[in-house]
């Protein structure tokens, strides 16, 4: 039974730390797309003011 739990508790912290791993990688990916948005939009004004 005590194996168990000591299983269990493991388990828990693995999955816990995997939450923390999973909303980092989010918070990156966000990060990365939000830049490539931006260079997007810096880009096009680029293109606009060439045809000016």
């Amino acid at each position: 039974q005590d194996k168990l739990a000591e299983m269990n508790r493991k388990l828990k912290e693995e999955t816990e730390a995997s939450v923390e791993e999973r909303n980092r990688l989010i918070a990156e990916r966000d990060r990365v797309q939000r830049e490539v948005e931006t260079q997007k939009v810096a880009m096009a004004a680029m293109e606009a003011e060439k045809v000016q």
